[in-house]
């Protein structure tokens, strides 16, 4: 299993996505409303190395997604409150030390949330939503 599929598998039982969009993609978002996407993003991999060959090491990531968009003061407070439980719901997981099963040599430690929710683009009816998330995790080493 790789990180991404444990990382898409567990974002995927969050209790704050409709049922519409638990379908949850990969590095590409729809133009649909209420789609979402896991967005891989550049990042230096390794926080600490140990001399055994274990090291702990980072994930970063965007959740996506494509939300309605406009005047509607109702509808942009839905989309941030979906965020902010969405955030608040990660670190509860980590909290209770439920975490994505991301391999048989690593193991999730915490998910931190690195940016709150932003606005990425937008256009007259739609935006697309993004909030930078990273997965801290042990990867055992070969010795």
């Amino acid at each position: 299993m790789t990180l991404l599929e444990g990382v898409r598998t567990f974002i995927k039982t969050c209790p704050y996505l409709s049922d519409s969009s638990k379908d949850v993609n990969v590095n590409y978002l729809s133009e649909n409303i209420d789609s979402y996407s896991i967005e891989e993003v550049e990042s230096i991999p390794i926080i600490k190395k140990y001399i055994d060959g274990s090291a702990i090491k980072q994930y970063v990531f965007d959740l996506t997604s494509r939300e309605s968009y406009g005047d509607n003061v109702a509808i942009n407070l839905k989309v941030s409150e979906f965020y902010e439980k969405f955030a608040s719901w990660l670190e509860e997981q980590s909290s209770l030390k439920k975490l994505p099963y991301i391999g048989d040599t690593k193991e999730a430690r915490k998910f931190e949330v690195i940016s709150s929710n932003y606005i990425a683009d937008k256009n007259a009816d739609k935006a697309q939503y993004k909030i930078r998330i990273r997965l801290i995790y042990l990867e055992n080493g070969g010795m």
